[in-house]
């Protein structure tokens, strides 16, 4: 008797991780803000890309856009965003996204790889601007 409870117990607890889990990522949407530029990269984060994004070079990326790229950092692959106005430098590195609003912002391309891009004025509605 005992048996059967747990396992109807384990049952819900795994139809409901799986129904919160799909509703979690069918609702979702990125988080931008105009001030930050580099975002740490989630689970939610990389279901949203998978739907939403094109693949590209890092070369085409503009104003306007949020990108991440699966590719780690190294001194051949020495891509990062530069803020002229602060004199700051965001590597573009594995495991976060950038979002770069406008021209303060400089995109350095020293190695041009695959990037996944969302293109912010086309996907306006699926991500909220803080």
């Amino acid at each position: 008797m005992f048996k059967h409870f747990f396992i109807i117990i384990i049952i819900i607890i795994i139809v409901s991780y799986c129904i919160i889990n799909f509703c979690s990522s069918y609702f979702y949407k990125l988080m931008i803000s105009e001030s930050i530029i580099k975002y740490d990269l989630r689970e939610n984060d990389i279901i949203f890309f998978k739907k939403y994004s094109n693949k590209s070079n890092l070369e085409k990326i503009q104003n306007k856009y949020i990108f991440y790229t699966n590719q780690k950092w190294s001194t051949k692959n020495n891509n990062y965003i530069y803020d002229i106005l602060l004199d700051k430098y965001y590597i573009v590195d594995k495991d976060y996204y950038y979002y770069i609003p406008d021209k303060r912002y400089k995109l350095v391309i020293n190695n041009n790889i695959n990037v996944m891009f969302i293109n912010f004025n086309e996907n306006n509605d699926k991500i909220n601007l803080i």
